[in-house]
């Protein structure tokens, strides 16, 4: 059986429209709130950090002034991350629990499968990085020449691991699997034979939310420059917020499909 991408993005669709209501809900406390709020506190402080990295004449002096701004707002970050974890996970299992859990029995789903949610971003993470930058590093010390291919080359296994791995969400949520390893593994095994496929519908939908929020983007800045400095900041974090609650939103349907679509249907429970 191959992926079909138009069917997963109709079933995506369909398990939106079908549950309009608690998306809402959830995307608007979960994905929305806390990043707008998280964007005004950042706002003056990110404002000095892009103009320090643009005047900066090397990228040691950007980096330092990105370290200084996460430096600062640390707590504040991984707060909206975790919290924004959990919608993650409670969202995924109202759209796709048959049982049809209330929000907060979903919401409760959602922190207990926080941990196996971030022991496998923190396993792929660890993962791509050592594919990309020891194999750089070691190469470097060559040459130029060969430091460039072969970050070209590790670049593309990088997106290979992330389109193998990326029904882990689902699977820890739809299989509930608490195994980080175990999701890893069946995310692999549910991807063989359509990661070309699965990489093309990704790169579709990343190329079509972009423009969109390039398109959004033009326009708020035309309004802030209307509106003035002030409004500028108010009106750039809330609308850069509902395109993030929105694309998020996108990304779970999305995922529940494929992996209903690559599972046939059925799910497979492990310990």
């Amino acid at each position: 059986m191959k992926f079909d991408m138009g069917r997963a993005w109709n079933d995506a669709v369909a398990l939106l429209r079908a549950n309009g209501q608690v998306v809402t809900v959830v995307a608007g406390a979960f994905f929305f709130l806390p990043n707008v709020i998280l964007m005004m506190l950042i706002s003056n402080s990110a404002a000095s950090a892009e103009a320090a990295a643009a005047s900066a004449a090397n990228a040691d002096a950007a980096l330092e002034a990105a370290g200084t701004l996460y430096s600062e707002f640390w707590w504040q970050l991984l707060l909206v991350t975790a919290v924004t974890a959990i919608g993650m996970l409670g969202l995924l299992a109202l759209l796709t629990d048959r049982g049809r859990p209330t929000v907060g029995e979903a919401l409760r789903s959602g922190i207990t499968y926080l941990l196996p949610y971030l022991g496998s971003q923190i396993l792929i993470s660890l993962l791509v990085v050592t594919m990309i930058v020891l194999p750089i590093a070691l190469a470097t010390l060559a040459s130029a020449a060969a430091g460039a291919i072969v970050g070209i080359a590790a670049a593309v296994a990088a997106i290979c691991v992330y389109i193998k791995f990326s029904l882990t969400v689902p699977v820890i949520v739809m299989d509930k699997v608490a195994n980080p390893f175990r999701a890893l593994g069946r995310s692999w095994a549910l991807t063989k034979g359509h990661s070309v496929r699965l990489f093309a519908f990704y790169l579709l939908l990343f190329v079509a939310l972009l423009v969109i929020a390039v398109v959004i983007s033009l326009i708020v800045s035309l309004l802030g420059a209307l509106a003035g400095p002030t409004s500028a900041v108010f009106i750039s974090s809330l609308i850069n917020s509902v395109i993030n609650a929105i694309a998020i939103a996108i990304y779970l349907a999305v995922l529940a499909a494929i992996h209903r679509q690559l599972s046939n249907g059925t799910v497979q429970t492990v310990g």
